[in-house]
């Protein structure tokens, strides 16, 4: 799926990310182990752009193109450097 957002004080749409499924993943939290939780990719910009990502679940990656930057979800729902 493609995510379109469009610049200020233009009619054409800017693409700023892609989402990609990555799969289901397990995770533990607080003790309790949570299966098959949906876990998605998504390709940004900058790293500015990781508040707009508030709503994916946990384990989520997000990246810049040729994977320069690379940040996960953890289980707290903040993002963590990966690379």
């Amino acid at each position: 799926m493609i995510v379109n957002k469009q610049k200020e004080n233009s009619t054409l749409p800017h693409i700023f990310d892609a989402i990609q499924d990555l799969g289901n993943i397990d995770y533990v939290k607080s003790g309790q182990v949570y299966k098959n939780e949906t876990c998605s990719g998504v390709l940004i910009s900058a790293e500015s752009e990781l508040d707009l990502l508030d709503d994916y679940p946990v384990g989520t990656l997000a990246f810049t193109a040729g994977f320069t930057t690379m940040w996960q979800k953890d289980v707290s729902g903040s993002w963590v450097s990966v690379i």
